[in-house]
């Protein structure tokens, strides 16, 4: 058949030479092929139709239907053909081929879906799906990839992780950057969003459920295994990858932490939605046009966007996470808190809603190893001790009274004396405090004191003290008189006499 081209040029060389054996000579095809075309546009019908032939295939059309609609268009031509030869087909297998490839070819046109163009209204609809990240510190991250449908902006954010607490913390990020909540949010059937179907409808997690309904808006996902009922979040994903995950395309270099991989998207939101769109117009620039349809976003978010859940015990204000003890202040003891991770700054995040519903941080410590224990002194009363414990000292017996209150230095013997095992301690304390008749209690004190510091605990010990030690006399001195600023009564003799 020729092309409509090369029949213009031997039309065309006709009406030059006025000859078929010319015109065929100057096209380079035979002087029939140039009458044929000539003679039909005589006739009115410069395109003479192709004369269809019978083919051996004709009488099994049926079949050859049948069987492409079974296999819903995937069965092969050689299988057809076995069918054919077992029905008395004399034909070849390229006939039969032939035949397969028109009948695939009808049933795809018949089955061809039609995609009516979607007009999104303004504040209606949020997309969001994930990406592959790249490697940070030898660790795989994920990218969240959001865009609003009306206005184009398109929102990412680095994660570690796809867990409910990661995916709900990501949407707060993503509703506080827009300045609003969507009415609806679609996204693909993620374990956190949709748990099974049944009679083909999606059986929603409860926790985003709940999360959807603290942020006023309604969780829709895609058909499962149809992307094209997801929307523009895929050309989102594919480009926030281009240009954020390193490659040799775009030759951007290894991230060295996960804070620069912040930055880095942080920086490509900006960049992307204050470019124009191929529909024409600024994302950012619109994007304060569709502010007006937004719902409010909550002044606290959801309490899985802030982290995992962990109890605290009765006792202690520890929680654990990833094998790691942190504290918690003592009043929090038998609550709930929240724990996430701040990978940016390499720390653990602990926050708690009181009971006026506001959720507040509650403590912050840097990430430790497995099996460490990580604590703050001032999450703890100030009488708790946080070294090797020291028991305080309370007397039992109307002994032990007497004794301790011969002061400080008594309390030292004791203490010292019980630490280094010291026999028949409670049978010397009576002799002990019977030393204050013979001595001051103050230099008893002292001597006890003494005593304490040098580890001699024997009552012999303590007496030895005693006695080398200075005796205080209690009675009055009095100044001499050279160093006395009073004049005296010498003067007074000279009274009476006669002068």
């Amino acid at each position: 058949m020729k092309t409509e081209r090369l029949i213009m040029d031997i039309l065309e060389a006709f009406d030059l030479h006025g000859s078929y054996r010319a015109a065929a000579k100057h096209v380079g095809c035979a002087p029939n092929t140039v009458k044929k075309f000539v003679l039909a546009r005589q006739a009115g019908d410069p395109l003479p139709k192709r004369v269809i032939r019978a083919k051996l295939t004709d009488d099994y059309r049926d079949k050859i239907d049948e069987l492409v609609d079974r296999s819903s268009g995937t069965i092969m031509a050689h299988k057809v053909h076995e069918a054919l030869e077992g029905m008395g087909y004399t034909g070849s297998q390229r006939s039969t081929s032939r035949a397969v490839r028109e009948a695939k070819n009808t049933y795809a046109a018949a089955q061809q879906r039609v995609h009516k163009p979607w007009v999104p209204a303004p504040g209606q609809w949020l997309q969001y799906d994930f990406g592959d990240g790249p490697m940070v510190a030898g660790k795989a991250t994920v990218l969240f990839v959001a865009w609003l449908a009306w206005s184009k902006f398109r929102f990412v954010i680095p994660l570690f992780d796809k867990q409910m607490p990661s995916v709900i913390g990501a949407l707060d990020a993503c509703f506080r950057t827009l300045g609003g909540v969507p009415s609806a949010v679609l996204t693909d059937n993620e374990k956190t969003v949709t748990v099974d179907h049944v009679c083909n409808l999606p059986v929603r997690n409860q926790r985003i459920v709940s999360a959807a309904r603290w942020y006023g808006t309604a969780i829709h996902t895609c058909v499962p295994y149809d992307p094209a009922t997801k929307g523009g979040v895929e050309n989102a994903v594919k480009i926030a990858k281009a240009d954020l995950v390193p490659t040799g395309v775009n030759l951007r270099a290894e991230y060295a932490s996960f804070a620069e991989l912040q930055e880095a998207c942080d920086q490509w939101v900006y960049d992307i939605n204050h470019r124009e769109h191929a529909a024409g117009f600024i994302p950012a620039e619109r994007l304060t046009q569709e502010l007006q349809h937004l719902h409010p976003v909550p002044a606290e978010p959801y309490e899985l966007a802030v982290g995992q859940q962990r109890s605290v015990p009765s006792n202690t204000p520890m929680v654990t996470y990833q094998h790691v003890q942190y504290s918690v202040p003592y009043a929090y003891m038998g609550a709930n808190v929240m724990v996430r991770e701040d990978r940016v700054n390499n720390a653990l995040v602990i926050t708690a809603r009181d009971g006026d519903g506001i959720t507040r941080h509650i403590a912050n410590h840097q990430l430790g190893a497995r099996g460490d224990i990580i604590m703050d002194d001032a999450h703890f009363p100030l009488t708790t001790a946080t070294g090797p414990q020291q028991r305080s000292i309370m007397p039992k017996s109307a002994a032990e009274k007497q004794f301790l209150a011969i002061g400080a230095g008594a309390q030292a013997y004791v203490r010292a004396a019980a630490a280094d095992g010291t026999p028949r301690l409670k049978e010397r304390i009576p002799l002990l405090t019977a030393l204050t008749a013979a001595w001051p209690t103050s230099q008893v004190n002292d001597a006890l004191a003494t005593a304490a510091a040098v580890g001699r605990f024997l009552v012999a010990d303590v007496e030895s003290i005693l006695q080398r030690a200075p005796v205080t006399t209690t009675e009055p001195s009095n100044a001499l008189d050279d160093h006395s600023l009073a004049q005296g009564t010498a003067g007074w003799q000279l009274m009476g006499q006669v002068a």
